[in-house]
């Protein structure tokens, strides 16, 4: 049997080779279909899954964004769920213990076990006894603490808000007492690229970076 040539190996390989993931950032304003060079439609993405997603759950307000209903999640999974994605929940207001945002993320736990759920929370919003036990029992696989108040033009936390390490030791007890390993708790200094609570810019490290309307997950 013939050997192969460097030359072929280095074609094959390059054959193989698996083109830069696409990180999509869905913001909480979007809605309908948008025209322009920023977003990106179905048709550029084939069936090829997103490595990542990148969520704006809620708005300035802290409500839910319009595209997040049952709809579009059965949508993404129904097309994307049996491959590998990584969904970031970003620091929108309220957005990572929301009751809406925390049932999607159990849904997404139970039905897209390949999928990995990344929360990102501003640690002086989750002072609160009651965010300390849903926090411990949250299905994220992995809660990244922001270190900093969500606007520095805000003032100094309240005298009632815990420091991060503080937060961090009372979440690991509650969990221990739970009998349970994650979420995984990260401590970060700031927050993702260009977001302090619904910003549109870069985030993660795959390749194409696009912010898309809602109409990039329809058929």
């Amino acid at each position: 049997m013939r050997s192969a040539t460097p030359g072929e190996v280095r074609l094959e390989v390059q054959a193989r080779r698996r083109p830069p993931g696409l990180a999509v950032r869905l913001p909480a304003t979007a809605h309908g279909v948008e025209t322009s060079g920023s977003t990106l439609e179905v048709e550029e993405t084939g069936e090829r899954a997103p490595a990542e997603l990148w969520l704006e759950c809620t708005d300035a307000d802290g409500r839910p964004a319009e595209w997040f209903h049952d709809l579009w999640w059965t949508e993404v999974l129904s097309r994307w769920g049996d491959l590998s994605v990584t969904v970031h929940v970003l620091p929108t207001p309220g957005a990572l213990l929301h009751a809406v945002v925390v049932s999607a993320v159990e849904m997404v736990r139970r039905v897209a076990p390949r999928w990995r759920v990344v929360g990102h929370a501003y640690v002086d919003e989750l002072g609160a006894d009651a965010a300390v036990e849903a926090l411990a029992r949250s299905a994220y696989h992995e809660v990244r603490l922001i270190d900093q108040p969500r606007s520095t033009c805000r003032g100094d936390r309240s005298e009632s808000s815990l420091t991060l390490p503080e937060f961090l030791g009372r979440v690991r007890r509650e969990q221990e007492r739970l009998g349970v390993t994650r979420p995984i708790l990260t401590r970060v200094a700031d927050a993702p690229a260009g977001n302090s609570g619904g910003a549109s810019a870069s985030f993660g490290s795959a390749g194409t970076v696009v912010t898309a309307p809602v109409s990039l997950f329809s058929r």
